[in-house]
Parts: structure tokens; C-alpha cells; sequence
């Protein structure tokens, strides 16, 4: 019998967002064959999740401290956000000699502390890079030292050949040391459901004969949500006459808060706004038309997500989109910061129910082709097998 390969997984975050659903997803499928443990900073709905899945998980503290004092709060904070480093470095030594894994798989850019100690200690490492070029681009000293000491990882995993052509661009890392494995999901657990989609429908007040467009994700500008808006308030101003419900699903209390000073009066009462939800099925379910709005995106997982569950697709044309899209065979290709071309499509879509249903067919095929969670795991434990 091969013995159990001891990994330790690090997250640089205790969230559940695009990067620590994609470790979940990881964890969860491999556990059983393996002897795993995960590392995160804060605690989080990740953190709960793995403990309701029986994932060991180990929590450090966070760098960045607040204090009350206003007079001493920036230096008081830089002296604790040291001592939190300082700690959490020897810590990470202890504990790391005391597990003894044979991989340490950082699961973003943005936390290099365990890639360092596990150089240090002769521990093989992996980096996944799943980030945009902003937080890649080397911009201060201490970024310009996250990234080298990254770099320096045994193995690297890119979530797409855009990610891996920005990484290689400012680290000068050999491009056979990288691996591009896209992000899957299981595509028998995203698939629509018309009896979801009419009890989300009726929870949230709308009507079964509008026609939904609908925008999931982190509310943000790199996301585009101020496209998705300026677009439907064209919407408003020329085709009025057209039964519509506007949808954004993301973000908490505070985002939307923000979100709704750049929604107008006239919007309003066609627009509804969800804060994020663990479940996010009924939410496509719901939507006739997904839009992809990004002005930078790795390698969305909302847009293989909605394609799963058969929505017909408007995605800008920016990094990892490019490569799982196809204008006109399984999307409609937009150029980003073009409120004008997102309102085109969506007339487009609107208007014609059998090219809606052919990009949402189309759409799920692709990802049943080539963008499955049992690919990316299996892709993955190659990497983590090889070292």
C-alpha cells in the first residue's frame, strides 16, 4: 500500500471567496487519501466549513492589528504588526518541523511565509497563483519580496496562461517550472433546476415571466459592477418597454451599502442587490442572462459556474475569460469597461430565446469537456506527486 503523502496547505485568508472555495474543493476531494492539514490567518466561514468536512485546519494569527488609540494607532499597529510577524514565523517553524509534511502548497501569492520556511527547512514547495496582474506587478519593497521569495517555489501552479504569462513577466521564472491548471467544478452539482429557480424567484419577488440579468461576485471595480449598472440604466433609458429584473449577488452589508449610492431612483425598483450566499445555485438559477463584467480576471470560477448551469453568458474579453470562452459558440465576447456593447448583447439575448438556450448548451458542454473538478484535482495531485 503507497503511503499517504503529508501536505500542508496554507490559505493567506479565512474567507470564503473565489481562491478558498477552489482550496475547499481541493481538500475535500483528496483528504482521504492523504494526509492533509491547512493553515489560514483569522478565523472565517473557510475555517467553518472545513471543520463541518472533518479537514484539519490550524489557525495563525493576523499580521495587521487595530487599536482603539487614535494619537499612537499607526505606530502602536506597526509594532504589533511585527511582533504578529515574528510570532507567527517561529511558530510556522515549530509547527512545521513538529507535522513534517513532504509538500507545503501555498494556495495564493499573497501569503510567502510558509514557502520560506519550508525553503529554509528542505520542504518541497508549490505556489497556485490564482491572482490579477495588481497583485503580481512587484509596486513596493515589500511586494518586490513576496514575489521573489514565491518565485522560488519548487512548483508553480497557474490558474491560466494569462496569470502565467504575468507571473513569468515579472519574476523571470522558467516557463517549464509552471503548470497551468484552470479551475473546475463538478458539474453534476451545478446544474439548473426550474423548481430552484421558481422558489428563488418567488422569495425574492419576481416575477416568473421577467427576464432576469444577473451579475454574481465580489461587488468591486475590477469586478465591473459600475459597468453592469451604467448598462442597465441604458436599459432603462431606451428599451423601458422591455420586462426586466436586474440582479447583483455579492459582497456584505457594507459593499452593497456603497454599491447602492451609485444606483439611481429610476434603477432602483428594478434592480434587486443579495448580499453573498453559500449556496449560489438558486441565484443562477434565477437568471436568464449571467454577465462577466471584469476589467481583470484571472480565471473566474462564476463564469464556469454559470456555464454549468446553462445561462446564457456575456463576458468581457480579459485574461482567463479568453480561455474558457468562444464568441458567439458559447458566449458573447465583450470588451471591458463597454456599457454600450454590454447593452447590445443583452438586446441580443433578449430578443432571441433560441440563441440563449444555444450559448447555454454550448456553455455547459465546455465545461463538461474541459473544465470538470475531476481534471483540475487530478491535474493537481500530479503536480503535488511529481515533487
Amino acid at each position: 500500500m503507497q503511503k499517504k503523502k503529508k501536505i500542508l496547505f496554507t490559505s493567506h485568508e479565512s474567507e470564503l471567496f473565489g481562491a478558498t472555495r477552489s482550496l475547499l474543493q481541493i481538500v475535500s476531494k483528496i483528504n482521504e487519501d492523504n494526509d492533509i492539514l491547512v493553515l489560514t490567518y483569522g478565523k472565517g466561514e473557510f475555517v467553518e466549513k472545513c471543520n463541518e468536512i472533518n479537514i484539519p485546519i490550524k489557525i495563525l494569527q493576523k499580521n495587521k492589528i487595530k487599536t482603539k488609540h487614535y494619537v499612537l494607532n499607526k505606530y502602536i499597529n506597526y509594532i504589533l504588526s511585527q511582533v504578529a510577524i515574528i510570532n507567527n514565523f517561529f511558530y510556522l517553524v515549530f509547527f512545521i518541523k513538529t507535522f513534517k509534511p513532504d509538500v507545503i502548497y501555498a494556495n495564493t501569492v499573497m501569503r510567502p511565509m510558509p514557502v520560506i520556511v519550508g525553503r529554509l527547512l528542505n520542504i518541497r514547495t508549490i505556489t497556485h497563483v490564482r491572482e490579477a496582474e495588481k497583485f503580481i506587478k512587484p509596486i513596493s519593497k515589500r511586494s518586490i519580496r513576496r514575489i521573489k521569495n514565491l518565485s522560488k517555489s519548487d512548483s508553480i501552479i497557474c490558474v491560466s496562461k494569462a496569470t502565467r504569462d504575468t507571473f513569468i513577466k515579472y519574476t523571470s521564472v522558467e516557463i517549464g517550472k509552471c503548470s497551468i491548471i484552470h479551475n473546475g467544478i463538478d458539474t453534476s452539482i451545478f446544474k439548473n433546476c426550474k423548481k430552484r429557480r421558481n422558489k428563488y424567484r418567488a422569495q425574492n419577488n419576481i416575477d416568473k415571466d421577467k427576464i432576469v440579468i444577473g451579475f454574481l461576485g465580489n461587488i468591486c471595480a475590477r469586478k465591473g459592477t459600475d459597468i453592469f449598472l451604467k448598462a442597465a440604466e441604458i436599459m432603462l433609458s431606451r428599451h423601458n418597454n422591455i420586462n426586466i429584473k436586474y440582479m447583483i449577488v455579492g459582497g456584505n452589508n457594507n459593499d452593497i451599502k456603497k454599491l447602492n449610492i451609485n444606483v439611481t431612483q429610476n434603477l432602483q425598483e428594478h434592480l434587486i442587490i443579495i448580499p453573498f450566499i453559500d449556496d449560489v445555485r438558486p441565484a443562477y438559477d434565477a437568471m436568464d442572462i449571467f454577465c462577466m463584467t471584469s476589467r481583470a480576471d484571472p480565471f473566474p470560477r462564476t463564469n464556469i459556474e454559470a456555464s454549468s448551469m446553462e445561462k446564457a453568458i456575456v463576458s468581457t474579453k480579459v485574461d482567463g475569460c479568453l480561455e474558457i470562452f468562444t464568441d458567439n459558440i458559447n458566449a458573447l465576447m465583450i470588451e471591458p469597461d463597454s456599457p454600450e456593447q454590454l447593452v447590445e448583447a443583452w438586446v441580443k439575448l433578449i430578443e432571441d430565446k433560441v440563441m440563449r438556450e444555444r450559448l447555454g448548451k454550448a456553455a455547459r458542454e465546455n465545461v463538461i469537456q474541459n473544465f470538470s473538478e475531476q481534471q483540475t484535482i487530478k491535474k493537481i495531485m500530479n503536480v503535488i506527486d511529481q515533487m
